[in-house]
């Protein structure tokens, strides 16, 4: 007895196994020979269209979704405690401080940096310590932060690097101030900082550097504004919101000109990947019109004409999806290969 229900159970399974080989077999003898290849390559520009338009507008998000900063000034007169205030509360600003900015050089030893000055209350400096800490902002010997990109600026007269820069002690060194008039200073670094930031920069007090500048014969710029924003997409809005307090900004926004210039890119991508694959979809819609006049011979020929109508449109299905599938396999591998050729 269960040796007969074996036998039944195999041969189903064996008939089974022969429809959907029947079933893969009429899929591919009933596809139009031409015309599949015209919708499959339709179909797979469409895709690459289509992915890049999608790579763009990720780009994009990621680049608008990055911190920013940007300085700006009053128009006539100084920045009061009031307007300073408004700007902290400007939607998508996360931090606002006075500012005011020096190019100097550090010396250490025989290895010497060009930073960029730039006064900040301490409490708004944000990121990783790599040592130390945030300077003081009333102390009578002037200490600075160092952001790691600083690390990595010194170099010597041969131009060298300094070796090793992240395993010195810097909190424990004595550096030397050099601005432009050649005036010089002994200061003290009171932390390294990991701000993000790709060129090399200093930090320190407001104080602190009105008094460099006082020393060195430089005057000190009043009325400056130094905003850190969530994310750089608000900049535009960040910007509109300070016109309102009288405030410009200093930066131009080349930023907000790429990107508009990206989202045209994408915009165009994604309209006619849509429209080309459309057009593919409507040659498949044809094709398959023209198919069902040749089903019928074809299940003859593979004594398949009792198969009913539910396994015939999933044959339908599984024709297309092949199809579907090699397109947009062509599509993806041509964006990726675009996108290494203009990276």
């Amino acid at each position: 007895m269960n040796r007969e229900i074996q036998k039944e159970r195999r041969a189903s399974e064996t008939q089974q196994t022969v429809r959907i080989e029947n079933a893969l077999l009429l899929a591919r003898k009933t596809m139009p020979g031409t015309g599949k290849y015209l919708t499959m390559l339709l179909a797979a520009l469409a895709f690459f269209l289509l992915f890049s338009g999608i790579r763009i507008d990720r780009n994009i998000r990621a680049e608008q979704a990055l911190p920013c900063e940007i300085t700006a000034a009053a128009e006539q007169t100084g920045i009061s405690s009031s307007m300073l205030s408004l700007a902290g509360q400007i939607p998508g600003v996360e931090a606002v401080s006075l500012t005011d900015t020096m190019e100097a050089a550090l010396r250490y030893e025989d290895y010497q940096a060009a930073v960029l000055l730039r006064s900040l209350d301490s409490a708004v400096l944000e990121g990783e310590w790599l040592c130390g800490s945030a300077y003081p902002d009333e102390t009578a010997m002037p200490y600075l932060v160092l952001n790691e990109a600083a690390l990595y600026a010194f170099r010597n007269a041969k131009k060298a690097k300094l070796e090793a820069p992240e395993q010195l002690s810097w909190t424990e060194l004595e550096l030397t101030l050099q601005n432009g008039n050649d005036h010089e200073t002994v200061i003290r670094v009171s932390g390294v900082l990991h701000d993000g930031a790709e060129d090399a920069r200093a930090y320190l007090s407001t104080a602190q550097l009105r008094n460099l500048k006082s020393e060195a014969g430089m005057e000190t710029a009043e009325g400056q504004l130094w905003l850190r924003m969530a994310n750089a997409g608000a900049r535009a809005d960040v910007v509109h919101a300070l016109s309102d307090l009288s405030l410009t900004a200093d930066e131009n926004d080349d930023r907000q000109e790429e990107w508009n210039r990206q989202e045209e890119r994408r915009n165009l991508y994604l309209g006619t990947g849509a429209a080309v694959l459309f057009a593919a979809a409507g040659m498949m819609a044809a094709q398959e019109k023209y198919r069902r006049d040749r089903l019928h011979p074809a299940c003859e020929l593979l004594d398949m004409e009792g198969i009913p109508d539910p396994v015939l449109r999933r044959i339908a299905w599984l024709r297309w999806g092949i199809l579907v599938l090699v397109s947009m396999l062509l599509g993806a591998a041509g964006a990726v290969i675009y996108q290494w050729i203009t990276a």
